[in-house]
């Protein structure tokens, strides 16, 4: 977890405007809360 705030090159990378975000495999940008099972799907 990055406080993106503290970590603007992140943000400019992955182009991230709102949060919460979860960035994947650094291929992925999921923007939006998630339930567990749904992260759990992202990550197989």
């Amino acid at each position: 977890m990055v406080d993106i705030s503290n970590f603007q090159e992140i943000k400019k990378k992955y182009k991230v405007m709102s949060v919460p975000a979860m960035i994947i495999n650094d291929e992925q940008v999921v923007f939006g809360a998630k339930k567990i099972d749904e992260i759990a799907a992202l990550l197989v």
